[in-house]
């Protein structure tokens, strides 16, 4: 058991990471031309290289490439959470919330039912947030954490699909997988004042390997303010 808190607790910290990293703005592109040209050569070639925006690792050397082995991937059902009090959750997924306290900022998420739920249900799911100054890249969200099963193979899906209602804004919806470190892969969507469906295609998810997933997060736009926003009646679709 304390295993198992303790795994989960670094991957919230690695997750809280990526989104971090997700929410940097692009590199200047003259700049680094210009360093480029001043030295005349370019670094070394390295067995790793840094994570591109994609979350995608490239150059991965021969070496580790030889060294891999196959790995057994967990299936998920498809209807991950209606939220509703007579529905057992589902063994190995865990829903919390991610800041960027993780990250030493001061933003705050807290997690609540609510009632009524989307589409005539009981309860739905309401995440509270405050993007606070203090951090360059404020956010804050949910993450469904299902590094318990990782790596889990959800390939024989298409899309995600959920309700959502909140502060009206662009939340960013972002994959998260046991073999990419960096930038996640992200797909930003609107949300309104009022209950609507959301339907992702997972192929819009750039570098996102489903046969490695691990978990999702959404989260607010980065800056100031204040997000309530809930969600409901999450599945995967084929």
């Amino acid at each position: 058991m304390l295993n198992r808190v303790f795994y989960r607790t670094i991957i919230i910290v690695v997750v809280a990471l990526c989104i971090l990293i997700a929410s940097l703005p692009p590199p200047d592109a003259s700049a680094a031309a210009s360093s480029k040209s001043s030295t005349g050569t370019e670094s070394a070639t390295v067995e790793r290289t840094t994570p591109d925006e994609s979350g995608d690792l490239t150059n991965q050397s021969a070496s580790e490439t030889s060294m891999e082995t196959a790995i057994e991937t967990t299936s998920i059902p498809a209807a991950l959470a209606d939220f509703e009090p007579d529905t057992p959750s589902i063994d190995g997924l865990l829903w919390t919330t991610t800041t960027d306290s993780m990250m030493g900022g001061n933003s705050e998420a807290t997690a609540r039912y609510i009632s009524p739920g989307a589409d005539g249900s009981e309860t739905a799911w309401e995440v509270v947030a405050t993007n606070a100054a203090g951090f360059p890249y404020p956010w804050s969200g949910f993450y469904l954490d299902a590094s318990s099963l990782a790596p889990a193979d959800i390939s024989n899906y298409q899309q995600i699909s959920f309700s959502v209602r909140g502060t009206p804004a662009r939340y960013r919806f972002m994959l998260f997988t046991t073999d990419a470190f960096g930038a996640p892969p992200t797909i930003e969507f609107d949300v309104t004042q009022d209950w609507q469906s959301v339907d992702l295609m997972l192929s819009d998810a750039s570098a996102f390997n489903p046969d490695q997933f691990m978990g999702f997060a959404i989260v607010t736009p980065v800056g100031v303010g204040e997000f309530t926003f809930a969600i409901d009646n999450v599945k995967l679709v084929q």
